[in-house]
């Protein structure tokens, strides 16, 4: 039996697949409104907690600090460059 097959098994048999389906109805609860609401989850600066944000406020964000840092996008990919150098 492939690992695949043994994994499927164990997910259909398990005594906590209650549990674990239950989980998953709450995480495809919460995905499908964020998608709704245009919302998105971001790490928080400095520490461990999720802010729950607008997408369109974080691309904005983004863009201002990509402004103000001069940060520029680059026209072609340096990697090449930089590994025949070595």
């Amino acid at each position: 039996m492939d690992a695949a097959k043994q994994i499927k098994y164990i997910m259909n048999n398990s005594r906590d697949n209650n549990v674990h389906k239950r989980n998953q109805y709450v995480v495809n609860k919460i995905r499908n409104l964020l998608q709704q609401n245009n919302l998105t989850l971001v790490k928080a600066d400095k520490s461990k907690a999720i802010v729950i944000i607008d997408k369109i406020s974080l691309e904005e964000k983004i863009r201002c600090f990509m402004q103000e840092n001069k940060i520029t996008k680059l026209s072609k990919d340096p990697t090449e460059f930089h590994v025949a150098r070595q």
